[in-house]
């Protein structure tokens, strides 16, 4: 699975990506965003992350939950858990 960058910005915080076509998902137009707000009184981020995409083969509930719980709640998770197993 490859992707592109489409837009990347340090005022607002936030970046932009792409899913090439070719790869082992059947995803078609994917674009995913991800927004970064610091919270002040706590000294942490904020992050949210939101995709958008169809399928070409049918089965947009199972892939939508796949994206949901496989990459938009898993992705940070495991992130987390590989910087935390690091320090």
């Amino acid at each position: 699975m490859r992707e592109t960058l489409l837009a990347l910005s340090d005022p607002d915080p936030d970046l932009a990506c792409d899913m090439l076509p070719g790869g082992p998902l059947p995803f078609v137009d994917y674009v995913a965003t991800m927004r970064f707000q610091p919270v002040t009184d706590r000294g942490v981020t904020f992050a949210s992350w939101s995709a958008v995409f169809d399928v070409d083969d049918g089965r947009h509930d199972h892939w939508r939950h796949f994206v949901a719980e496989e990459v938009v709640i898993g992705g940070p998770r495991a992130l987390e858990a590989s910087l935390r197993d690091g320090a």
